[in-house]
């Protein structure tokens, strides 16, 4: 399991970013979003991004913040 960044253009309500995942935390600072929040595989974060693009959210960045698995 690790724990990522995803930071995506313009700002989420509190109950859209409930739907989006609620294990997710937010944080909007300008015109961006940021969630933070452990995901437990690739296939899970892909899914995320997949739901934002269908919600027409554009992604501005992605990053692995925590990985578990590193020695």
């Amino acid at each position: 399991m690790s724990s990522f960044r995803i930071v995506i253009k313009g700002r989420l309500s509190e109950s859209f970013t409930a739907a989006v995942d609620p294990t997710m935390r937010h944080t909007a600072d300008g015109g961006r979003t940021t969630l933070t929040g452990r995901l437990v595989d690739q296939a899970q974060l892909i899914g995320m991004i997949n739901h934002l693009h269908g919600l027409g959210m554009q992604l501005i960045s992605c990053e692995v913040i925590d990985d578990e698995r590193r020695p």
